[in-house]
């Protein structure tokens, strides 16, 4: 057989013919989509019986602080909440293997392992890369908490939390490897 070249095209409706696929990996798509379902309905549809989709996602990411520091939750909470009318959800990780078996998959295996794990002060590169996501996330915070300057309280607040020694910061990765027309063994 010979390989299909990459397609650009929409996750709900790839524009492949049925049992196709020996593999089809979607990671860090399904936490941003609207309706994650169908994505997860098409990449089971387009792989073969016995072939394997595996699924990816976060869980928690930007929820998860110890100690607790109420304003930044309050502000991270409505961020959130803002970004939830747009299909972000923070906690789809956890709901993957349910997501799997919805599309009528058997889900052969089921990881989970930290993601985000910051003990105490940020290392100068993780903080680099959390200054980064906050910048590029800046427009849409903005939007979800009503202002730009709102938005900026938020990232000065969460780096200042990432720059103390007596934090806890952390999301879990989810990974589910599953085919359509297995046993299910996780």
């Amino acid at each position: 057989r010979v390989p299909q070249p990459a397609a650009v095209c929409d996750q709900s409706a790839l524009m492949r013919k049925a049992d196709l696929d020996h593999l089809d990996y979607i990671r860090f798509l399904l936490e941003y989509l609207p309706e994650p379902a169908r994505a997860v309905v098409e990449a089971a549809r387009v792989c073969q019986a016995g072939g394997t989709v595996v699924l990816q996602d976060v869980d928690g990411q930007l929820l998860q602080h110890h100690p607790p520091d109420p304003t930044l939750q309050r502000q991270l909470e409505r961020a959130v909440a803002g970004l939830g009318t747009t299909g972000f959800d923070p906690f789809v990780g956890r709901k993957l293997f349910a997501l799997a078996r919805a599309a009528g998959m058997s889900v052969r295996d089921l990881r989970v392992e930290p993601y985000h794990l910051i003990a105490g002060r940020a290392d100068q590169e993780t903080r680099r890369l959390w200054a980064l996501k906050l910048d590029i996330a800046q427009p849409a915070a903005a939007r979800a908490l009503g202002s730009r300057q709102e938005a900026d309280a938020l990232r000065n607040r969460l780096l200042a939390y990432l720059d103390r020694e007596d934090t806890l910061t952390w999301s879990n990765l989810f990974t589910v490897w599953a085919s359509p027309g297995l046993t299910s063994r996780a």
